[in-house]
């Protein structure tokens, strides 16, 4: 479901609160909350695009999400979980800029 209004995204708006006070040494990242196309469907959800591959690896843990299931798709990596409720897809580029 493609959302119409912010309440739609209330869901996502709350596990992002939830990741912010779980894990506050996440690194600071792009985070959107938007509507989402994962393996699961289309909705709302939270996508995160960290500026290096190591930052990557720190929201992978923290999502609890196993190293196998890294999509690999050309320069890009992803992974997709559910955090409280909500989607959440983290990208990363294998020619990530780190600052």
């Amino acid at each position: 479901m493609i959302a119409k209004t912010i309440g739609e995204h209330g869901a996502a708006i709350k596990a992002l609160n939830q990741l912010l006070h779980q894990f506050p040494h996440l690194p600071a990242s792009t985070v959107r909350v938007s509507t989402l196309i994962t393996p699961a469907g289309i909705g709302p959800g939270i996508e995160v695009t960290p500026a290096s591959l190591t930052d990557f690896e720190v929201w992978r843990e923290a999502l609890n999400v196993e190293p196998e299931a890294v999509e690999w798709s050309s320069e890009l990596l992803s992974v997709h979980a559910r955090f409280a409720g909500a989607d959440v897809t983290v990208h990363a580029t294998a020619k990530a800029v780190t600052w």
